[in-house]
């Protein structure tokens, strides 16, 4: 057997001689790594705090066993020109990198952006894909995403995303992935230019000055993006590389402090399941630079990092007033996400939390929060949890966001148990829906019966590509009680129906196109 890779073999006497070293040292080849120099400086951002996460997790195992079935490759070998990075297909653990040859490529947990930690004994195990000149990128693959790093020979080491990559030296044919999962730091590379987990663990992390946080096995800090909806991605293409998804085979698994029955995976485009958490994907930032890093907290007010509860941790959370045609103006995030209040609370008092706020995650500020348009900033104000997190308070209101609310505008939140209430600007919740239109579609040249009670507004909305009336009365004997005049196609006429009886009505347009409005009494 034989593995089929840019490298030259090394004779059976040396690769005796480096068995017999690694057996030495305990066979462990993934030794303490010596940082290689940085080939790129670190990319320019928004400060974030250099403390890394301490997540939960196994202590470190063995990286690999010496090789006792492939031969090991040279990591000294003369590296391809132009080495071509690829995307394949695996038949378990979905599309994956790969060289020209079709051998799998891994990145490594503990190396940091744009650097390597893989030296010594780890790099005899787990061989750099070395190029001479610019990487190539094949089918499937973002050639902008492809790099080089120095390596402390001074050869170049491809990047892919800002992840070093290397080879595992006892994958024996191209195509397989034996490395995967290997001492838990050991993963195959998605398209997206992140890991592929088997089954990705999600821990909490304490560190830093956000509070309790959601982090993967490494300590590396996941987020959420407030465009998306329940358990549905809206960021696919260029957002995706950006934001790599947190990806996993099987079913993800929860360390200590995560709620295991939040945790679940959505499908994507590609076929790849992102884990999500109370709904929501979680996701990299490719500029976080290692464990610990949160450069991508408040990034366009769409990121945030994920609270224990399942919510967004803002660092100064803003409260708007947003349009609801059930509601009126009630308070809503700046992502347009409806905010509620809780009956059963006391002023500035939470009486939410376990298995409440995981369904209602509380709005969690670090900093003071800001007031949007139509929001009195007096009002405002923070109270602190029971976990030491800050959350934001609207008229003495502790807020919430509901967990089942798909997307923003939703309100499905609302009346629940007739304890769950969305604001209004004076903080005062809101009971009353807004009466909604009776929806009327002209369609296929065709006007449509209806029966309605007094007080009632009927909405003609016009789906043809011709253009049509809703006027009262009949051909040659108009009423005049109301009259649409054209509308073109996705084009609305509103009317309230103050009395009762029959009204008939007509397309002035297309005469031929008759119906009847019943209205009846209370």
């Amino acid at each position: 057997m034989r593995i089929s890779s840019p490298f030259r073999i090394l004779p059976l006497v040396v690769l005796a001689t480096i068995a017999a070293l690694v057996a030495a040292c305990g066979g462990d080849p993934t030794p303490t790594p010596t940082r290689a120099p940085q080939a790129t400086s670190t990319p320019t951002a928004t400060a974030a705090p250099a403390a890394t996460a301490t997540p939960t997790r196994a202590a470190d195992p063995v990286a690999t066993a010496t090789p006792t079935v492939a031969p090991i490759a040279d990591p000294t070998a003369e590296p391809t020109t132009g080495s071509l990075v690829t995307l394949v297909a695996h038949q378990t653990l979905g599309n994956v990198l790969a060289d020209g040859a079709g051998n799998v490529l891994y990145l490594y947990t503990r190396d940091e952006r744009e650097t390597s930690n893989c030296s010594g004994g780890c790099l005899t195990a787990w061989p750099p894909l070395m190029t001479d000149g610019t990487p190539q990128a094949g089918d499937g693959v973002n050639a902008d995403r492809l790099g080089v790093i120095q390596a402390p020979d001074g050869k170049s080491q491809v990047t892919y995303n800002g992840w070093p990559l290397y080879y595992y030296a006892n994958d024996a044919a191209p195509g397989e992935a034996t490395g995967q999962d290997r001492g838990d730091v050991w993963y195959v590379v998605s398209a997206f230019g992140g890991p592929i987990f088997t089954a990705a663990l999600v821990n909490l992390s304490t560190d830093g000055p956000l509070g309790a946080h959601l982090v993967d096995n490494s300590g590396r800090v996941q987020y959420l993006y407030t465009r998306d909806e329940k358990s549905v991605s809206n960021c696919s293409g260029n957002c995706a590389l950006s934001w790599p998804p947190l990806l996993s085979v099987d079913a993800p698994t929860a360390g200590e402090g995560v709620t295991g029955d939040r945790l679940s995976t959505t499908v994507r485009a590609d076929g790849s399941k992102q884990v999500t958490y109370n709904g929501w994907p979680l996701y990299y930032y490719a500029k976080d630079v290692k464990p610990g890093d949160t450069v991508g907290q408040d990034r366009g007010d769409v990121w945030y990092l994920l609270g224990p509860d399942g919510g967004p941790i803002q660092t100064s959370a803003a409260v708007t007033l947003s349009a609801s045609a059930m509601y009126g103006d009630i308070l809503t995030t700046v992502g347009g996400r409806s905010i509620y209040l809780y009956t059963r609370d006391e002023p500035l008092v939470t009486n939410c939390s376990g298995g409440c706020a995981r369904s209602w995650p509380p709005i969690l500020t670090v900093d003071a929060p800001t007031a949007g348009e139509g929001v009195d900033g007096t009002l405002l104000g923070v109270i602190s949890r029971g976990d030491g997190s800050k959350q934001v308070t609207y008229n003495g209101w502790p807020l919430y966001l509901y967990a089942n609310d798909e997307k923003p505008g939703d309100v499905v939140g609302q009346a629940r148990g007739e304890v769950w209430y969305v604001l209004n600007a004076a903080g005062e919740m809101v009971v009353e829906a807004i009466p909604q239109p009776v929806a009327s579609s002209i369609a296929n040249f065709s006007l449509q019966d209806l029966t309605i009670a007094v007080g009632e507004t009927v909405r003609w909305t016009n789906s043809d590509s011709a253009p049509h009336t809703a006027t009262s009365g009949a051909p040659g004997a108009l009423s005049g009680v109301w009259d649409s005049d054209d509308l073109t196609q996705g084009q609305s006429y509103d009317f309230a129906f103050t009395e009762a009886g029959v009204f008939p009505y007509f397309c002035t347009i297309h005469p031929s196109m008759t119906a009847t409005v019943t209205v009846t009494a209370p």
